[in-house]
């Protein structure tokens, strides 16, 4: 439409800016799909599971220029954490997102995502939009010539140089006897980060947290239950309640329902947040789309994490973070035991202004030997840097080719 060309201060065409939006089209040629297999340095322990290894793909645009930008499918192999798997965002990258984007130019990343909304079988797994939508994102910056946390509207807090931006991490500890979690705290503590998130389960759970809160009294801690508890451990969370956590992360498993209870999970979530101070958080119940309409109705939860995977990219979360600002919802970024691809992501968003806490944006070296990056994703003294010299835009890295190989279990390459 005529209307939608720029127009100079008389209403005419203007011709320069024309040829400018032109020239920074996102016009993809090639879309690459890594599948890496990348073992834990120690395994992981959860309330759901151990964690031995993590298995995902990167995805890679290569534009009309030879440009490229990168993207991380975040889904799991199994359903254990959320019911959209691996297997099924492979298929749908391949089959429906990389043709759909192989066969049009963008202005600007944005459109991309209303195109995969656009398409009901795209928009049933927004863990796969969430890997291809924020490669645009990437390679855009790349072809703008600006640092990705620019573009979503991000503050540089801190010491910056250049297009840098630096934002302050937090890191997760694992299950582990008292003791055990105390010394790896106090590596967290000693390692700069301004927060940190303690794997909890009911039993042992309290005396854990106790122990951690008498040895660190002004370290921000939260917890993250993973839906291990339901109504009948209230000894256990009224424990926990009284710990002075900034927040507790889904503390109610939603397939153990007590007599009597709601089978609604935001109901019961909700009922639970008024025997509590602590706030409670929510991640995993989060697991589709309308899940978030049904969460967003109950206001007592003020609370949420968020993944940029889960809400199908870029624009789709910063759609939801200006909701939540509005709403006064308390937002902080999560973290999918990932790479420095989505890490990179979280810590832009995280110099957003309506992000406050410290996110799950540790280092990679925390989990991985090494990582797939170029530069490595690193968080010094409990800050994560952006954009470095010599990689001032986009996300901020390229792949490490060597590393990539050594874990490279598949590669699905999609061209025009």
């Amino acid at each position: 439409m005529l209307d939608e060309f720029p127009r100079t201060g008389i209403g005419k065409v203007d011709r320069a800016a024309l040829e400018r939006r032109y020239d920074e089209r996102i016009e993809v040629e090639r879309v690459v799909l890594h599948r890496i297999k990348m073992p834990f340095s120690t395994p992981f322990r959860t309330p759901k599971g151990t964690l031995a290894e993590r298995e995902s793909v990167i995805v890679e645009v290569v534009d009309h220029a030879g440009r490229t930008g990168l993207g991380e499918c975040v889904a799991f192999s199994t359903d254990w954490y959320l019911p959209e798997t691996l297997e099924q965002d492979v298929r749908a990258l391949r089959d429906i997102l990389a043709p759909m984007v192989l066969t049009e130019a963008f202005l600007h990343p944005s459109e991309a995502s209303a195109a995969f909304f656009s398409d009901s079988r795209a928009a049933a797994l927004p863990m796969a939009c969430g890997a291809l939508e924020p490669a645009l994102w990437d390679l855009y910056g790349k072809i703008v010539k600006r640092p990705l946390w620019q573009l979503v509207g991000g503050t540089a807090r801190g010491s910056v140089a250049g297009g840098s931006a630096s934002v302050p991490a937090g890191a997760v500890v694992g299950l582990g006897s008292p003791s055990e979690t105390v010394a790896a705290v106090r590596r967290c503590a000693e390692a700069g980060y301004r927060r940190v998130k303690l794997k909890v389960a009911p039993g042992a759970a309290p005396a854990v947290v106790r122990a951690v809160r008498a040895a660190f009294p002004q370290l921000m801690i939260t917890l993250d239950a993973n839906q291990s508890f339901t109504e009948r451990d209230m000894d256990d969370l009224r424990a926990l309640d009284a710990c002075g956590a900034a927040w507790i992360e889904e503390p109610l498993d939603p397939r153990r329902v007590p007599q009597g209870a709601s089978g609604d999970l935001f109901s019961r979530l909700a009922k639970l947040q008024g025997a509590l101070c602590t706030p409670v958080c929510l991640d995993e119940s989060i697991a589709r789309p309308r899940d978030l309409a049904r969460a967003l109705a109950h206001p007592e939860l003020r609370c949420y994490a968020v993944k940029a995977a889960k809400f199908g990219g870029v624009q789709p979360t910063l759609d939801f973070l200006s909701m939540a600002e509005e709403r006064g919802i308390d937002v902080w970024m999560g973290g999918m035991y990932d790479t420095g691809v989505s890490k990179r992501l979280h810590a832009a968003l995280g110099t957003l202004p309506h992000v406050k806490a410290p996110g799950d944006i540790g280092s990679t070296a925390r989990y991985f030997a090494q990582d797939i990056t170029d530069p490595p994703y690193t968080a010094d003294r409990g800050f994560v840097t952006l954009n470095r010299a010599g990689h001032e835009h986009g996300l901020g890295c390229d792949l490490n080719r060597a590393v990539l190989a050594r874990v490279l279990v598949d590669r699905i390459v999609i061209e025009r």
